[in-house]
């Protein structure tokens, strides 16, 4: 549990998919989801003020072969 703020991901559409973490500070470098969705619940309190989060993302698709093929 967060003291302060929190970053939750979702794989899939809504807070009712498969959670992929809560991160309070540091995140990791990469997380992939299983299909095209990514569901972000973001929590915040007005007792302290930091940097805050960055997200950045990507899409990705597969070749017929099931090869990522990063989309332009």
């Amino acid at each position: 549990m967060c003291r302060y703020d929190s970053l939750t991901l979702y794989d899939g559409s809504s807070a009712d998919a498969r959670p992929m973490g809560t991160y309070c500070t540091a995140s990791p470098d990469t997380l992939t989801s299983s299909g095209p969705s990514l569901f972000v619940v973001f929590k915040s309190d007005s007792d302290v003020s930091e940097r805050g989060f960055s997200l950045r993302w990507n899409f990705v698709r597969q070749d017929s072969r099931g090869r990522q093929r990063h989309a332009k």
